[in-house]
């Protein structure tokens, strides 16, 4: 009995890395893998003031013409099918749960980081996103701009974001917002919630007290911890029905770490019992 137990708890933990490895050779068909993108946190340092972008309109503006209040800026591009859209939605719906006033004690800033983005693509967001937001949101509270790869790679660089070009997908992210003082410091980054365990579609959610908090710290120029969240990215290679199949892969691999834990605990209290029946 005793070796047909170990066989079978063998057996599980093969399976169990079989999994992983199956999960981890997918997850490296993604062009730039988390090892080669991400973000390096530059809180208390200042973004690149200098860098100029397109608004909307095709008005040149520096950073520093456009920063005069604390900033909730996120990195995207337009052209993005994935992950950008539902992140911007979630920047869109917790807008209205912040105890801030949008246009009078923050504002809302996002950049493309593609440099084939124009005002004309930039408009087109602004327009969804704003219709998104509904009520008595003041458009000029939010400004979508694009710029050149250089003053591009400025921001990227003052803020600690890796992102990497693929010629033929787009690109590979990391997905957060940076929340900015009015001189320009960073003062925090807010990462989105995690997705459902069992859900095959992609969840992003910021929590209005992360992003209140960090708002309120930006009006005092008050650097501050990021609180730990879920890092999330991404990878335009990755087809868009291999969710389910990750899933699939997490749901799998729950059982099999189950059955293993529930197979020592068998043998812990079996030799428990053995024991105390010899003695």
């Amino acid at each position: 009995m005793r070796r047909l137990l170990i066989t079978y708890a063998a057996v599980c933990f093969m399976l169990l890395v079989a999994f992983h490895s199956e999960a981890t050779g997918h997850e490296d068909l993604s062009p730039g893998a988390s090892r080669d993108i991400g973000v390096i946190e530059r809180t208390g340092q200042r973004i690149a003031l200098d860098a100029e972008f397109y608004d909307e309109q095709g008005n040149l503006r520096t950073l520093k013409q456009l920063l005069n209040k604390p900033v909730v800026l996120s990195l995207v591009y337009y052209g993005c099918d994935r992950f950008c859209p539902l992140l911007l939605s979630a920047v869109a719906d917790v807008t209205s749960k912040l105890q801030f006033v949008p246009g009078k004690e923050y504002e809302l800033i996002t950049i493309s980081f593609d440099p084939e983005d124009n005002p004309g693509r930039a408009r087109e967001a602004k327009k969804n996103y704003i219709r998104l937001v509904g009520g008595t949101f003041p458009p000029e509270a939010w400004s979508f701009m694009s710029g050149t790869s250089e003053n591009i790679s400025k921001v990227l660089d003052s803020v600690g974001f890796a992102v990497i070009k693929d010629e033929l997908h787009g690109f590979s992210h990391p997905a957060a917002l940076v929340v900015l003082s009015a001189d320009g410091k960073i003062i925090r980054y807010v990462y989105t919630e995690g997705d459902n365990f069992f859900s095959s579609r992609k969840r992003v959610e910021f929590q209005p007290f992360d992003l209140s908090l960090a708002i309120g710290d930006a009006a005092k120029g008050r650097t501050g911890l990021s609180i730990s969240r879920v890092l999330a990215y991404c990878f335009p290679h990755q087809p868009k029905g291999q969710a389910a199949f990750f899933n699939i892969l997490k749901i799998a691999g729950g059982i099999i770490v189950f059955l293993i834990l529930s197979f020592f605990i068998y043998l812990t209290l079996s030799g428990r019992m053995r024991k105390a029946r010899e003695q």
